[in-house]
């Protein structure tokens, strides 16, 4: 049988806990990577069938498969193939090559081998489409990371030293964000290799400034020096502003994702305590809004625990919601956690198959728990003095609401909604079919104030923001608003301006 990935949605399959699907790999077969299309109508998916490795491009939803490239000389390990900034070409990477495919057809368009000693740890496509390649050289104990930018013919333009390691975990950690203008790094000196374990490093491409952590200092309560605790994964908002940190613990109750604030050099958060010995969280990536982290937990020793979670940071107080949580791991796919790009979906790999999660999946049957409608109508510091009016309902009914001119605000409520009221207020969200919708792109006109629209659930979030005038020439839109300005005056007695 052959190996249809993420073709789930449509197609049959086992079915898995957890609100998610799959299909089974063929026989025999072993998935190794997994890679969304730039445009979100493709899965490409490596796996290997004893010593031969495959990469298949099979469309989505309809689950034909595109072209498939034999003769793929990657390593058994996860490794993630990347996309070019035009779309046109596919890095796939193993031990010591990287194989540069095809988009469209997956013809093998150049094949250039590293050094002897040289192996990749990540890559990634840089805006003018060189490849960055972060990787280990010299190998034995200690070794050193290196940073490789090649072009499109394999031609070495510049490697740049990023420290040692001695090799406290099984493998030296790197990650760069998705337009690979960061790079996060774990590494020592030649002094200390060993600070692989705690030497947090931020490289910036663009502009060559490095950015360095001492997890010692920031996590001061944690066994760092009896190498109880190690750097395991690494991810970078998008937009460079955090880094997330996956931990190794080899004793329970210690955390095991950190946040950190780039700028300010200071944790915004840990989550996740181990339950047991020897815990890590190995793989971690953010959504292409930064809005999500997801990241998977397990045991590198043992058959128990796995887990795969996704981090809201949308809120104040981000917490993880597990998508699958299992014992043994073979019964949740927690292995290369990757976001669709309109966010909206999470796919990741296990030993039965791939599974893929729905993250927005409740939105057509709103309200639902854990989500909530907001409006904002920006005319806060409108020169007409009126001020903003900003509104929240959730599914249970309340309403809260604000109001706010230059800097003064004023709050109302909050009020629990007659379930008459709520349930012709969910209709109108629902008629206005905000996920569909778009931002504006134009400019405004004089005086002209910006409204917000925002749908959010526990994993999906959906904002969009229009010019006033374009509000009031949609029907759907001025239904709705309509709707909030005569709740408010109701609840309030005051008389809004939306």
């Amino acid at each position: 049988m052959r190996w249809i990935l993420l073709v789930c949605v449509l197609a049959s399959g086992f079915f898995v806990p957890g609100g998610a699907q799959g299909l089974s790999l063929p026989e025999g077969a072993s998935a190794v990577g997994l890679a969304w299309s730039p445009d979100g109508t493709g899965i490409v998916a490596l796996y290997r069938m004893g010593r031969e490795g495959f990469a298949e491009c099979i469309a989505v939803p309809r689950g034909k498969s595109r072209w498939r490239t034999e003769d793929l000389g990657f390593l058994s390990l996860p490794s993630s193939p990347v996309f070019s900034p035009a779309g046109d070409v596919l890095a796939v990477w193993g031990l010591n090559a990287v194989w540069l495919l095809s988009a469209a057809d997956g013809t093998i368009l150049r094949t250039f081998e590293f050094e002897e000693g040289f192996s990749p740890l990540a890559i990634a496509f840089l805006p003018d489409g060189v490849l960055a390649v972060a990787g280990e050289g010299g190998r034995g104990s200690p070794g050193s990371l290196y940073l490789e930018l090649r072009d499109r013919a394999g031609n070495l333009r510049e490697r740049r030293s990023l420290g040692r390691r001695h090799a406290p975990s099984r493998q030296a950690k790197a990650a760069f964000s998705r337009d690979g203008r960061w790079l996060a790094f774990a590494a020592g000196s030649e002094a200390e290799p060993d600070g692989e374990a705690w030497g947090l490093h931020l490289l910036d491409l663009g502009t060559g400034s490095l950015h360095s952590w001492d997890l010692r200092e920031l996590l001061p309560s944690l066994p760092w020096e009896e190498r109880r605790v190690a750097i395991a994964g690494l991810a970078v908002r998008p937009a460079g502003e955090e880094v997330a940190v996956g931990l190794y613990s080899a004793a329970p109750g210690h955390p095991l994702v950190l946040r950190l604030d780039v700028e300010r050099g200071r944790p915004l958060g840990t989550y996740f305590a181990s339950e047991g010995g020897s815990y890590m969280a190995g793989y971690m990536t953010y959504s292409p809004d930064g809005g999500l982290l997801a990241f998977s937990v397990y045991s590198p020793l043992y058959t128990k625990g796995a887990t795969l979670a996704v981090l809201n940071l949308y809120g104040d107080e981000p917490a993880p919601i597990a998508l699958c949580r299992a014992d043994p791991p073979g019964e949740c796919a927690y292995l290369l956690p990757a976001f669709s790009p309109d966010g909206r979906a999470l796919a990741a790999l296990g030993r039965q198959g791939v599974w893929l999660w729905d993250l927005c999946s409740a939105v057509s049957e709103l309200p639902a728990p854990g989500w909530s409608f907001s409006f904002s109508s920006g005319g806060a510091y409108h020169p007409s003095g009126h001020g903003g009016w900003s509104v929240r309902l959730d599914a249970e009914g309340r309403f809260d609401v604000t109001h706010q001119v230059q800097e003064v605000v004023q709050t109302y409520g909050p009020f629990q909604l007659k379930p008459e009221e709520a349930a012709e207020l969910w209709a109108l969200i629902r008629a206005a079919e905000i996920p569909s919708r778009t931002s504006s792109t134009r400019l405004g006109i004089p005086d002209e104030a910006r409204a917000a629209f925002l749908l959010e659930g526990p994993t999906c979030r959906f904002r969009v923001e229009l010019w006033e005038g374009e509000v009031r020439e949609d029907a759907a839109l001025m239904a709705l608003t309509e709707k909030l300005a005569t709740l408010i005056r109701r609840y309030t007695g005051e008389e809004p301006i939306l």
